[in-house]
């Protein structure tokens, strides 16, 4: 076991220092360079949400890719962590893959929780459901170029995801949170319930990110009707 599962449980996030091998994460930074890879939705630098690109030019701050989950470095990627996963999941299943970018004029916190519990279905479910899992597909993912940050325990607290999107937690996780320093492959994993964020990039690079959502498997085919419905 390559990470401490008391860690996880009592911070609600740590780091699987087991790397992966160096050619998996070569490849995905060529395939993300390549054309094959497209924004699905994003942020501009105004704070403004896109659910899909707009035709006009625009400022991003951050983005999303396309969905992953199919590919063959997502799945050369599955193969590697799942092992790891199943350590805190009874039954893990890949639920979804993309890319998150964050671009050196983000300059803004969106302190926020995940799916599953961001749904109102389990927004008060006290199973444990999920792992958010993120791969840096960049030399220096940390503080400097705006790595994730998160707040210590959070995860057992049942966060309204409203408030979330409106702002009412930005000051206490501003003044709570921890940000993190992830190697060169090394896998970040945190429970979808704790809060968190990608803090601002004051790198002069794009910061790209692989992420990784494992649910339990019962859950799956119900997150995927009420995420069809909601996009």
């Amino acid at each position: 076991m390559s990470f401490n599962t008391e860690e996880f449980w009592h911070h609600g996030f740590c780091k699987i220092r087991e790397n992966i091998p160096r050619s998996i994460i070569d490849a995905h930074r060529g395939f993300l360079n390549s054309s094959q890879i497209q924004i699905d939705r994003g942020h501009d630098v105004h704070g403004n949400y896109y659910n899909k690109p707009p035709k006009r030019k625009i400022q991003w701050a951050n983005t999303w890719s396309q969905e992953l989950s199919e590919t063959q470095i997502v799945n050369a990627c599955n193969k590697f962590y799942m092992p790891q996963i199943a350590l805190l999941l009874d039954d893990p299943v890949l639920y979804h893959s993309d890319v998150v970018t964050t671009y050196p004029n983000f300059q803004t916190v969106r302190p926020h929780i995940d799916t599953p519990y961001r749904h109102e279905s389990f927004a008060d479910e006290d199973q444990f459901l999920g792992v958010q899992c993120l791969l840096p597909l960049t030399e220096d993912f940390g503080p400097r170029t705006g790595g994730t940050a998160f707040v210590p325990g959070s995860h057992n607290t049942k966060w309204n995801i409203k408030d979330c999107y409106n702002g009412k937690h930005d000051e206490y996780f501003t003044q709570n949170c921890v940000a993190t320093q992830v190697n060169y492959g090394e896998m970040l994993i945190w429970h979808p319930r704790v809060l968190h964020s990608a803090t601002p990039n004051h790198g002069v690079e794009k910061r790209p990110a692989l992420l990784m959502l494992y649910v339990e498997r019962h859950i799956h085919d119900e997150l995927r009707v009420i995420e069809n419905i909601i996009s």
